[in-house]
């Protein structure tokens, strides 16, 4: 699921899935995190340093978190709107971020968006209309001097903080995009990223110039595609969060296929490769943790273990066979404009629509949870 989505949405807790196991017989670790103005997007672990990462939609910032969940912050740019995506390039030691654009609707950050009247933006209700995004009117124009905001993938020094690129996907795709979901390193410090909106996955290389892939298997415009994972073994593994597909993506030919799943969960949104080879993912349909696991190199797979997250899972990273996963926590008290109510069942349910635009500016603390797993 887009990050961004999954911060703002909740769903009813339901374990369904094979082989079940529960959450007090794992016994993860959990690392509570108060913040002032942060709401977390994403998760990262920086090796070389030894540290978890998180992001931040409210901010824009980057915070390092200790075992105690204390936060100390690591990267605080301008160039930076709403820090939505979050992964490490470990290669060059590089710290990469996602600003997304869109997610300015959300409320996040200085660069707060505004759509202008008569378009389209990117709430809950389109997940309960098949998970197709609503297009303009075909007679929709732009007021003058009015533009979409930019969806920027940026690298910085992970040691000194300084930028190395910022790339602005828009118009990288010919389909508008900008909704970016999932941001993957590969050894070469290429760097991978779905848009949900665009159905595309973009390549960032190492120098900083992007590229794009489109497949007729990701589906039409709409929040679609949304985790994504570098394997090892030269393939990126991409899934879909409406309806659990899995596509394989050879990092060589860029042949896409789409992996078969014995029992297949309804919903497949952040991914991550364990050093065990399994692939770690969660379940937005019915707010679980899964364990993936293929003996054919990813063409088929099954679902090894199933884990229920009383609070659901915001995203997830990993640092050998050691999972991370953020469940990042809402204001008590949402923001005034927000509905109090949230819909049990997506996407069969409409979520309420707020009544005026929230006020994320004067947020009370939040509460966030990193649990930790061995596997």
């Amino acid at each position: 699921m887009n990050k961004r989505l999954a911060v703002l949405m909740g769903v009813s807790t339901l374990l369904v899935g094979a082989q079940a196991v529960s959450a007090q017989e794992v016994s993860p670790q959990a690392i509570t995190i108060q913040a002032e103005e942060a709401i977390f997007s994403d998760v990262a672990y920086d090796a070389a340093g030894g540290r978890l990462l998180v992001s931040s939609v409210s901010d824009g910032a980057v915070y390092a978190v200790d075992e105690e969940g204390n936060l100390t912050p690591v990267l605080e740019s301008e160039l930076v709107t709403s820090a939505s995506g979050l992964a490490v390039d470990s290669a060059n030691n590089r710290l990469i971020v996602l600003s997304s654009g869109f997610g300015a609707m959300f409320g996040g950050g200085a660069g707060g968006f505004t759509p202008p009247e008569g378009f389209p933006t990117p709430d809950a209700t389109m997940m309960a209309q098949g998970g197709q995004m609503p297009q303009p009117p075909a007679d929709f124009q732009l007021p003058e001097g009015v533009s979409l905001p930019a969806s920027h993938v940026l690298a910085f020094d992970l040691e000194t903080g300084a930028s190395v690129y910022d790339v602005d996907l828009s118009g990288v795709a010919p389909t508008m995009g900008g909704l970016l979901g999932g941001v993957a390193v590969d050894a070469s410090g290429s760097v991978y990223i779905t848009d949900s909106l665009a159905a595309v996955v973009y390549r960032v290389d190492a120098a900083g110039a992007p590229t794009f892939l489109s497949d007729s298997q990701f589906g039409a415009q709409g929040p679609g595609i949304s985790g994504i994972a570098v394997h090892p073994d030269g393939y990126l593994l991409v899934s879909k969060t409406l309806d659990g597909s899995l596509y394989r993506i050879d990092l060589t030919t860029g042949a896409v296929q789409a992996v078969t799943i014995s029992d297949a969960p309804a919903s497949l949104s952040d991914l991550t490769v364990l050093a065990n080879g399994n692939v770690a993912a969660l379940n937005a349909a019915d707010s679980s943790l899964i364990i993936l696991t293929s003996a054919d190199g990813w063409l088929t797979a099954s679902v090894q273990t199933t884990l229920p997250l009383e609070a659901g899972g915001t995203a997830l990273t990993a640092n050998g066979n050691t999972l991370y996963v953020l469940q990042s926590g809402l204001p008590q008290g949402l923001p005034q404009g927000l509905p109090q109510g949230l819909p049990q069942g997506l996407p069969q349910d409409a979520m309420p629509q707020p009544e005026s635009t929230p006020d994320f500016a004067n947020l009370p603390p939040v509460t966030s949870t990193i649990l930790r797993f061995e596997f």
